[in-house]
């Protein structure tokens, strides 16, 4: 749960810098806005104003994104592992799995066959 709670952090961060970024540009903002993560125990940890003893040392270190919920600048909200468009940036899928996650993010990915591409037969280029 800590690296989980950590890279929320990390994103969080980010998060406000393009905000900032956003609003020099005139592009407007919606609050709060949604922070998809994975894992439960990270989520109820960034929603929660109270603190466990496990996890005391994190929230001492990481109260700035405890605070961008409780202001309702940020979301943090539960996707389960297999629907994470993110995963799509860090893991390898099989052909199935690859077009969901593709598809989640807007991507049209298309598979052709390279036979019949190429070379000629004389060996120029096509």
């Amino acid at each position: 749960m800590e690296a989980e709670f950590v890279a929320a952090v990390h994103a969080a961060q980010e998060l406000m810098g393009l905000c900032e970024l956003f609003r020099e540009l005139g592009i407007p903002i919606s609050e709060p806005m949604v922070m998809h993560m994975d894992n439960q125990a990270a989520v109820k940890q960034v929603q929660n104003e109270t603190s466990s003893g496990k996890a005391k040392h994190i929230d001492v270190k990481y109260k700035f994104t405890k605070d961008l919920a409780a202001k309702g600048i940020i979301a943090p909200t539960y996707v389960p592992t297999g629907e994470m468009a993110a995963d799509l940036l860090t893991k390898s899928f099989a052909a199935p799995k690859l077009r969901e996650l593709c598809t989640l993010c807007g991507l049209d990915i298309r598979v052709t066959s390279t036979q019949g591409h190429g070379a000629a037969s004389d060996g120029t280029p096509p």
